[in-house]
């Protein structure tokens, strides 16, 4: 199996950076392309959605949508076969307006990902997050 390419790397650490500023911009159309058909989030070991439509029903709802940036950070790829990576990353997020206070971290933990080839473009097949700090 052939290791991760050059080109293959940056398409994947782009697809980080649409997801968060999808999310950040309100992008509903943005944060559709980063989602296979079949995708999974699960969070602290309980999944959240499954589907395309599920993910960007969610997006749509959230009602701090807009509110909040989104930044990862220490990005590990791992080639897991020829259509899958693995990533793993740092995610931290901060509450930049809304609240008439200073930005404040919200949200901070860890995704590892099941990032998958679909004969295009490379996509979330599957996020596990992990957070290690989450106000209630």
């Amino acid at each position: 199996m052939r290791g991760l390419s050059a080109e293959d790397y940056a398409a994947i650490t782009s697809l980080y950076a649409r997801y968060n500023q999808a999310a950040d911009q309100d992008d509903l159309a943005l944060w559709e392309t980063c989602f296979t058909e079949d995708a999974v989030t699960i969070r602290n070991g309980i999944e959240l959605r499954r589907g395309l439509a599920a993910h960007v029903e969610q997006r749509r709802a959230d009602p701090l949508r807009g509110r909040r940036q989104h930044w990862n950070n220490n990005l590990i790829l791992t080639r897991i076969d020829e259509s899958h990576v693995q990533g793993r990353c740092y995610l931290m997020v901060v509450d930049v307006e809304g609240t008439g206070s200073p930005p404040a971290i919200t949200e901070l933990g860890s995704y590892i990902d099941r990032v998958r080839w679909d004969g295009e473009e490379w996509k979330f097949a599957e996020r596990v997050i992990s957070f290690r700090y989450r106000p209630s």
